[in-house]
């Protein structure tokens, strides 16, 4: 007899790892049960003032005897914090085994390993709620377990594995893919799973074979296609505006909604960087150990080594003046963007593109 697991608690760093086993205990739940219905919760639904709002999920949680219908709930928690601490507590409190009518998928970020190696043990209240939020998570975690929940927590693949796992994701989209290219697209994405995933995604809907060799990636390559937000960011910071205004092009000329859904990650990526920019300017990240710049950069969301060097050198390198324009621009951009005006807004991004080479451009006045 399988047993069912009530709770799934999925850690890592990479969204798309976790979004794939979602996936997957969402569809296996969904086959057994056609008509559940599915919640979802976010950090911001259980905001409050001083005190966690658990009312709306603790209402959901409630066993309703005869009449209670079966319900997927999805949570996304932020942090290991006080708000993650109550809602795995909540969970702890009302989840039990013997209940198949609920199937809970919490998302989380990467935590430390020694939280899979707590043991099962029964719920008990807690006597004290202002103890350290990680020490109530595990607790939590611990009672969870008792009533067969589950924490994966999931690691990206390693530079090794990596062209191994690009071979087994074309795989599941009916593509084969050469050894030579599963490397290059390792190299050319260092580690982005989720551009790598859309690269591959792409390359199948265009490839007019399954069988994808290193010439077919070069030409998807071509057409610049590849570039994200991320390319952009790190072309402006390191002074290379012609280029930042090719990328620019490229994720604004894409057919389909593309313009739609690129302008916001593109603002998003600016203003990341721009605010590390200035708090790496109070900070001599240069002889930083590994560890520490990690730590850093993990705070403004930025992981990828070429975005991380292109901000140190632009700490060196970029004068106030140019910082205080591109800030200002970016401003702007994002107002206009907020007013659904997509053309100003690329405008502006188009002026701090060319900016970085050329200072004259700060001394125009807006149209």
């Amino acid at each position: 007899m399988q047993i069912f697991v009530p709770v799934f608690i999925l850690s890592s760093d990479d969204p798309l790892l976790k979004n794939d086993r979602s996936s997957e205990i969402y569809h296996s739940y969904k086959e057994k049960h056609p008509d559940s219905e599915y919640l979802l919760f976010t950090y911001s639904d259980f905001a409050s003032s001083g005190q966690s709002n658990l009312a709306v999920l603790e209402n959901e949680l409630i066993d309703g005897g005869l009449f209670t219908s079966n319900k997927i709930i999805k949570i996304y928690l932020k942090d290991i914090d006080k708000t993650a601490a109550d809602v795995l507590m909540l969970l702890a409190k009302y989840i039990s085994k013997q209940r198949d009518d609920l199937q809970i998928i919490i998302d989380l970020p990467r935590i430390a390993a020694s939280f899979n190696k707590v043991s099962a043990k029964p719920f008990a209240e807690e006597s004290k709620k202002n103890r350290k939020a990680d020490l109530r998570v595990k607790d939590a975690i611990s009672y969870l377990k008792n009533q067969n929940a589950v924490l994966e927590i999931m690691y990206p693949p390693s530079l090794q594995e990596m062209p191994g796992w690009i071979s087994s994701r074309a795989r599941r989209l009916g593509l084969y893919i050469d050894p030579d290219a599963a490397v290059f697209l390792s190299s050319a994405y260092e580690g982005n799973l989720t551009a790598i995933d859309q690269c591959l995604q792409i390359v199948k809907m265009t490839a007019k074979t399954e069988k994808i060799t290193i010439k077919d990636i070069f030409t998807y390559f071509s057409k610049d296609s590849r570039f994200s937000g991320f390319e952009l960011t790190d072309a402006i910071l390191d002074g290379q505006g012609l280029r930042a205004l090719n990328i620019l092009n490229s994720l604004c000329s894409l057919e389909g909604n593309s313009l739609t859904t690129n302008l916001p990650l593109i603002l998003s990526r600016l203003d990341n960087a721009l605010s590390a920019l200035a708090a790496a300017k109070t900070q001599n990240l240069r002889n930083a150990g590994f560890q520490e710049k990690t730590a850093f950069f993990a705070g403004f969301g930025i992981r990828l080594p070429q975005s991380q060097n292109a901000i140190m050198k632009a700490a060196l390198q970029m004068p106030d003046i140019l910082i205080n324009y591109l800030n200002k621009t970016l401003a702007c951009a994002s107002k206009a963007y907020s007013s659904f005006d997509n053309k100003a807004a690329i405008l502006c991004l188009q002026r701090m593109c060319v900016a970085v080479n050329d200072f004259s451009v700060m001394n125009l006045k807006e149209l």
